[in-house]
């Protein structure tokens, strides 16, 4: 089936693409971690102490994020016009050339801080999670390769419509 079979059957213009690492490093062990659990997840170490949902206009006050993070978060959380919904679609990829995982059914977005990596926990995820359901998950050495990258995707959380670049890299991923 080809992403934009599934958006079609979704009804659904837009998708999200993501990545899952600490700087672009650990990303084979997040991934595995995330695929066995049914989650997705951002972090971000300058706040995982608070919650954002709680704490996100006094965080923003204090300057303790960038405007692109605060984005994300929102984004994320179900906080921003570009909010993720139970029934949107989020593409995993490795970095810019690879889809690990397609991920639907989206459960709200919890915290624990705890989970995260941010404090010299080895072996912890992110500390804001949702759970998902894997319309298709690879194994991290059968992930699938794109036949055109979606290069400059620095970002770790975003929205793609059919006015952005990365649309038709993706669209016609056959999973």
């Amino acid at each position: 089936m080809k992403l934009t079979s599934l958006l079609n059957d979704k009804k659904k213009d837009y998708f999200y693409i993501m990545h899952l690492s600490y700087d672009g490093a650990d990303r084979k062990h997040l991934w595995e971690c995330a695929k066995e659990n049914n989650i997705i997840g951002l972090n971000h170490c300058g706040i995982i102490e608070h919650d954002w949902r709680r704490e996100r206009e006094s965080l923003k006050k204090k300057n303790c994020i960038s405007e692109i993070w605060a984005r994300q978060l929102d984004m994320f959380h179900g906080m921003d016009k570009d909010e993720m919904d139970k029934d949107d679609i989020v593409v995993v990829l490795d970095g810019w050339s690879c889809v690990l995982g397609i991920a639907e059914n989206l459960d709200v977005c919890n915290y624990d801080k705890n989970r995260s990596n941010c404090n010299g926990y080895s072996g912890g995820f992110f500390g804001y999670t949702r759970k998902v359901e894997w319309r298709k998950s690879y194994e991290w050495d059968k992930r699938r390769s794109l036949k055109n990258p979606v290069r400059g995707f620095n970002n770790t959380l975003s929205k793609v419509d059919k006015s952005k670049k990365w649309w038709t890299s993706l669209v016609d991923f056959d999973f």
